[in-house]
């Protein structure tokens, strides 16, 4: 995802470091959102066939203006999904 508006859909290389663990694509079965009292959101990802028995994939730390764009992406993407499924 960019900080741009309108950005998300296409693939931009980065230059970002990281190990192969990161770059791999884990499969997420629960999400949970946590808002912390600066306004931040914690969101953690998890992987189960049920939530006590899941595995932690990542626990990161959002600001506020970056979950608002969060929300957007994921609604266009989510009506882009729909129309191609109709």
């Amino acid at each position: 995802m960019s900080d741009k508006a309108g950005d998300e859909q296409e693939a931009v290389p980065m230059a970002t470091a990281a190990n192969l663990e990161r770059v791999v694509p884990k499969f997420c079965t629960t999400v949970n959102l946590a808002l912390m009292n600066n306004k931040n959101i914690v969101l953690t990802m998890l992987y189960g066939e049920n939530i006590h028995q899941a595995t932690l994939i990542e626990r990161v730390v959002i600001d506020i203006e970056h979950a608002r764009s969060l929300v957007d992406t994921l609604k266009r993407v989510l009506e882009e999904a729909d129309r191609v499924a109709s």
